[in-house]
């Protein structure tokens, strides 16, 4: 009688050392599978290369794949980079707002080390230049300054 030895390549399990980035590109990261990794943004096309570059705001699939011909895929949102804009001035009043980035947006004064979640600003000082920070979900700020009437 012969015995038959069946052996079962399996891929250890994957991760990916990723986050949502800000900006224009993002870098994968995998772990775990069979180095080495190659990646792809349409699983036709895949490069060495983990970062790519250039991309305009939106949800996009990527993919890795290990020597094994494993592939894996996953989502990655690209926001916009986070900036300010002052909707509304008043003589001891100012509104800012956050535009791009990931909201909810927290803002505070520069002078001040609490965020809020409400973007209005009162009981200010006539003719005075205030400098606020704004952050988004995802941790980034931006400054914008304004001047109250």
């Amino acid at each position: 009688m012969k015995k038959l030895l069946i052996i079962l390549l399996m891929s250890p399990i994957w991760s990916w050392a990723q986050q949502e980035v800000e900006g224009n590109y993002f870098k994968i990261t995998a772990t775990g599978g069979m180095p080495p990794y190659t990646y792809s943004m349409d699983s036709i096309n895949f490069q060495v290369n983990d970062t790519f570059k250039c991309l305009s705001p939106g949800l996009y699939q990527y993919y890795t794949r290990d020597s094994y011909n494993n592939t894996l895929s996953k989502s990655i949102r690209m926001y916009a980079v986070l900036s300010g804009v002052v909707t509304s001035l008043g003589r001891t009043s100012i509104t800012i707002g956050g535009v791009d980035g990931k909201s909810p947006y927290m803002y505070k004064l520069s002078t001040s080390s609490t965020y809020r979640t409400n973007g209005t600003f009162t009981n200010l000082q006539r003719r005075r230049t205030y400098t606020f920070n704004i952050k988004d979900a995802l941790g980034y700020t931006a400054t914008i300054t304004a001047t109250t009437l």
